[in-house]
């Protein structure tokens, strides 16, 4: 018997369970069939042969057993196999084809990169040309105006820019002087800009145009804070009994003088206004003494009381006396109102009380016949002050009925003991 089971192929995934049984069966039966036929034919003739002789001679007729098997195996197989490489072959294509439309489209994304690279640099490259002629260094130095020019550190300026006539801003920007009194913006664009400086001596604002191609510098001398003189407002308590009453009767109570003032400086340097302007400041004068005001109510900030207040009420700290009040020298606009003392307000400290405008307790007609030539021809009040240490008396004519109201009949008044006045 001749073992072929050793000589086969090796097995195959795709194999059926039972081929390589068959096969060597198939070929077993055959080899066995042949080997009796040999050995009758021999018997027949009178002969006889070992069975190694005999196998030998079968194979020789019959072929190489092995190579038969491993045939049938192969044509038992082929169709499977030639499936399966076929199907391999297709992926592995396949896997080509993909491998290769990847590495195109990676040189087609490359030379995109490269062309958008170029033009970016392209387009850098024409704005680094054109940006001396777009683009303007623009450069500041504040100085003390007085004699030294001391240069001035820390101090802001604003640019803004904006259109070519008047209308919205475009952007701003804001630099701070170094120890040099230099304030460097860098590079901007050309067009219309303003320039605000806002100082101890007022603040500066104008426009200034920026020139393609042109550097922009400028010197600025900033004023320094303007000197005060110290002022007193002087009043004489009013006779009210003359004057017209809903009731009949002035109020009760002390007299009080409310005097309002706003400040206003101009200084021209170098053809550019410096301008100092305050919100209306308010004393108040009892009994030749100055008191500050604490708060002027309006409607809808009117406190919870006892008291009926109404828009125009204030509140006085009678524990504060101000000697004199420290006026810058320049304009000065005044107006004043007589008041009387309401009450004391629950919640308030003990030294505020609340004052009310005279205006509410006098009749219509008594307003309407205060208005006279003189009180007009003094509409709206302005003094200079000087500058001075010593105390500027400003003296308010109070017994005037023209002074109660301080909106529409402002009180005549004289500073030093020389009347003035004048429009804004």
């Amino acid at each position: 018997m001749i073992d072929l089971s050793a000589q086969m192929p090796p097995p195959h995934d795709r194999e059926p369970s039972h081929l390589r049984s068959d096969i060597l069966d198939e070929l077993q039966d055959h080899l066995n069939c042949a080997a009796e036929r040999e050995q009758r034919r021999l018997e027949i003739n009178g002969k006889s042969l070992p069975v190694e002789q005999i196998c030998e001679a079968v194979v020789e007729r019959f072929g190489d057993p092995a190579s038969l098997a491993r045939q049938l195996w192969w044509d038992a197989m082929r169709g499977r196999i030639m499936v399966q490489r076929t199907v391999l072959i297709a992926v592995t294509v396949g896997l080509l084809l993909v491998i290769g439309w990847m590495s195109l489209l990676a040189r087609t994304l490359r030379s995109v990169i490269d062309e958008n690279r170029q033009a970016t640099a392209a387009i850098l490259n024409r704005i680094s040309q054109e940006r001396p002629s777009e683009f303007v260094p623009v450069r500041f130095q504040l100085l003390e105006e007085s004699l030294s020019h001391a240069p001035i550190q820390g101090q802001s300026v604003q640019l803004i820019r904006t259109g070519e006539q008047e209308g919205p801003e475009l952007g701003s920007i804001t630099e701070t002087s170094n120890a040099e009194g230099r304030v460097d913006f860098g590079t901007l664009p050309y067009g219309m800009y303003r320039v605000t400086i806002q100082s101890g001596g007022g603040t500066y604002s104008g426009r200034t145009t920026l020139r393609p191609g042109k550097p922009y510098e400028e010197t600025i001398l900033v004023p320094g804070t303007p000197p005060t003189s110290p002022v007193q407002f002087v009043v004489t308590p009013p006779d009210w009994n003359n004057w017209g009453w809903t009731s009949g009767k002035p109020p009760q109570g002390d007299s009080y003088l409310l005097v309002r003032y706003t400040l206003n400086r101009t200084d021209r340097i170098d053809d550019r206004e410096w301008v100092t302007a305050t919100q209306p400041l308010a004393v108040v004068i009892r009994e030749g003494k100055m008191f500050p005001v604490v708060t002027l109510f309006e409607d809808d900030e009117l406190p919870s009381s006892d008291v009926n207040l109404s828009e125009g009420d204030f509140t006085v700290d009678l524990s504060k006396v101000i000697e004199t009040l420290p006026v810058p020298t320049g304009d000065m606009r005044i107006t004043a109102e007589w008041c009387w003392h309401a009450t004391q307000v629950q919640g308030l400290p003990p030294d505020q009380i609340v004052i009310r405008p005279v205006r509410q307790k006098l009749t219509d007609e008594f307003i309407a016949n205060s208005h006279d030539e003189r009180t007009m021809r003094t509409f709206p009040l302005k003094i200079k002050i000087p500058g001075t240490s010593d105390t500027i008396p400003i003296t308010i004519p109070a017994n005037h009925v023209a002074t109660f109201d301080g909106v529409d009949l402002p009180p005549l008044f004289s500073i030093g003991g020389a009347a003035g006045g004048g429009f804004f």
